[in-house]
């Protein structure tokens, strides 16, 4: 009987020790991806401060420098204002992508969305 308790015991030490894990690493993600946000933000301020590219390239360029979940949302965000305006482009991008961040996070980047205005072809090619 001791024998099955210890056995119980350890395995309940081991899950405790993997679920840690687990979500300890969540957070470190987490971190890495507002610092690439924070990045990608600075690049799109510069960019759009010194040159005349269009968001869609420049959003572009950013997924090209920023190779994980962030720069997916500037992915799916130059794909979708070719056919809707930035503000709602960026709004879906942010919800299609699957990120480490908390709830917190992902609506203060959404509100973003009034930088972007809602003026698709003042920022496009069109």
């Amino acid at each position: 009987m001791v024998f099955v308790k210890l056995i119980i015991l350890f395995g309940i030490f081991v899950l405790s020790i993997y679920i840690g894990i687990v979500m300890s690493k969540k957070f470190a993600n987490r971190v890495q991806e507002l610092k690439d946000m924070k990045n990608a933000l600075s690049m799109f301020e510069t960019k759009i401060k010194f040159t005349y590219e269009a968001v869609p390239d420049i959003f572009e360029e950013i997924n090209d420098k920023i190779p994980n979940s962030i720069g997916q949302v500037f992915f799916i965000a130059s794909k979708k204002m070719k056919e809707q305006s930035a503000g709602d482009a960026w709004i879906e991008a942010i919800n299609e992508t699957e990120t480490n961040l908390l709830k917190e996070d992902i609506e203060i980047i959404k509100k973003l969305r009034k930088t972007f205005r809602e003026n698709r072809c003042r920022w496009s090619n069109k």
